[in-house]
This record gives structure tokens, C-alpha cells and sequence, in this order.
């Protein structure tokens, strides 16, 4: 995994914006990422609602 990449645009070849990465392989090059239609989509669902965050959910980790 490469660390530090989540949350940064995935291009393709022509630089064009293609997705938002979530994890990256070191070997071979192969990132995975949110679809730019995904992502534009939950924005205009989001930008449209009463309640925007809504589906937004917060995770606490402790320390044991």
C-alpha cells in the first residue's frame, strides 16, 4: 500500500479526473478509487437534501 495517496485525484492518461483514490499498490501501479460519476452523484444527492449528512457516520476507535 502506498500511504498518504487517499483523498487525491486519479487521472488518466490524458489527464482527465477520473475517481478519488482510496489505496494504492506499490507493485505494478494499481490504485482504487471512487468513480468521479459515484462521487458527482452523492454531491448532488447531498447538495439537494434537508439533511446532507445524513449517511455521513462517525466511527470512534479505542484504545484497547
Amino acid at each position: 500500500m502506498v500511504p498518504g495517496i487517499s483523498g487525491g485525484p486519479m487521472v488518466n492518461i490524458c489527464g482527465e479526473v477520473v475517481g478519488i483514490n482510496t489505496a494504492g499498490l506499490l507493485l505494478g501501479g494499481m490504485g482504487m478509487a471512487i468513480s468521479s460519476d459515484s462521487i458527482k452523484e452523492k454531491y448532488r444527492q447531498m447538495f439537494l437534501s434537508k439533511d446532507p449528512l445524513k449517511d455521513v457516520q462517525k466511527t470512534v476507535f479505542e484504545p484497547n
